[in-house]
């Protein structure tokens, strides 16, 4: 938890270089430090929504929807670094809360 908890902070620094897309979500600090499974999973595919990701599960299409979609690949959407890494954190809080 505590290197999760580390990378994420560190992160926090180069938020910036995310800010700049008005869909991707700006963070500060512990921000996703103990939420819930569902904000998680809600938090962690938005940001894949708004780069064009194409869902494939019920849920997924049934919250984003999938109009304007054009990658059907999660390795394949178009991430900035410091996306993928948010991402990666997201994950990691994921696992480590034991979510499906």
């Amino acid at each position: 938890m505590k290197v999760v908890h580390a990378a994420l902070i560190a992160l926090t620094a180069s938020a910036s270089a995310v800010a700049p897309i008005a869909s991707t979500p700006s963070f500060a600090g512990d921000e996703y430090y103990g939420w819930n499974c569902p904000g998680l999973w809600h938090e962690r595919n938005r940001i894949f929504k708004f780069k064009g990701y194409c869902f494939g599960s019920e849920e997924g299409i049934r919250v984003f929807g999938n109009t304007g979609c054009q990658y059907a690949d999660e390795s394949a959407v178009p991430l900035t670094p410091d996306e993928r890494q948010l991402v990666q954190i997201i994950k990691s809080y994921e696992t480590e809360q034991g979510c499906q």
